[in-house]
Formats: structure tokens, sequence, C-alpha cells
């Protein structure tokens, strides 16, 4: 593949611990994607979401990460997600890759449970297949049906 013929501009929130990280936006940068992280692990919701606002992206990058955002809240990828396609009009059809933990999985099934708006396209990425052989393939096929630019 030749990385000209994309132009996958990827805003990175939250990002999980650089072991997972790194994997990601190695196979991403392979991809020809440019990613920009715009918001650290520990930024409050609103935070987040101004700054996914603020970008330029045609892609968003938002890991499940459920942790403790910097005022002590519970926060995670879904509802960043939702938020995000609710609040951000031009957002509202952005493919988003979601790299998430096999614990993170089974808790994310009991929270989409209460989301009544859809999150799609997403791409869940679960943790231990993420040195997998074909998931840059797969990135990309999700790529190109979805993202602009």
């Amino acid at each position: 593949m030749r990385a000209s013929d994309v132009n996958w501009q990827v805003a990175a929130v939250r990002p999980y611990s650089r072991r997972i990280r790194s994997r990601v936006f190695r196979i991403l940068d392979d991809l020809g994607a440019e990613v920009q992280t715009v918001a650290p692990a520990g930024e409050p919701d609103l935070a987040t979401i101004e700054a996914v606002r603020r970008s330029a992206a045609n892609v968003l990058l938002v890991p499940f990460h459920a942790h403790k955002d910097r005022h002590g809240q519970l926060v995670h990828g879904l509802d960043v997600i939702r938020a995000v396609r609710q609040r951000v009009p031009r957002h509202a059809a952005t493919p988003v890759i979601c790299p998430i933990s096999r614990v993170g999985m089974a808790a994310a099934g009991l929270l989409s449970s209460r989301i009544d708006e859809p999150l799609d396209p997403l791409l869940l990425l679960e943790e231990e297949h993420l040195s997998a052989a074909d998931l840059p393939a797969r990135i990309e096929r999700f790529l190109r049906a979805h993202a602009r630019g």
C-alpha cells in the first residue's frame, strides 16, 4: 500500500499505556496515517470533547480505557464516543478505532446496553489481538470503508 493514497488524520484521545499505544500507533503509522494525541489520559470528558472538536481529524482513536479523570470521576471511551457523536456534528459518522482489553470488553457490553444512540462506525480492537498478523489489513479495510479524506 502506498501512504500517498490516503489522508487519514487520527485524533488519539486518552490513550492507553505505552505498551498498547505503541502497537496501535505503529500500525496506523505503517498504514500512512498521521496520529496526534489531542487529549491525555485523565482528561475530563468535556475537555476531551473540546479537543476533538478543535482537531482536523477524519478518524478518532478512542480506547475504552476506563479510568479516573484528574477530578476523580470515572471516564471511559464509550461515553466520549457517544458525546462526540451528539455534540460535534462533523464527527457524527467519523470512524472510531477503540482498543479494548478483555475486561473492558465485558464492561463495554454492559455499558453499551444503556446507550440508545448508535456508535458506528466503530472498530473494537481487543488487546489480545493487537499482534495478529491480519490486524493491519483489518484496520485498513475499516478506514477505507468509512474515513473521508
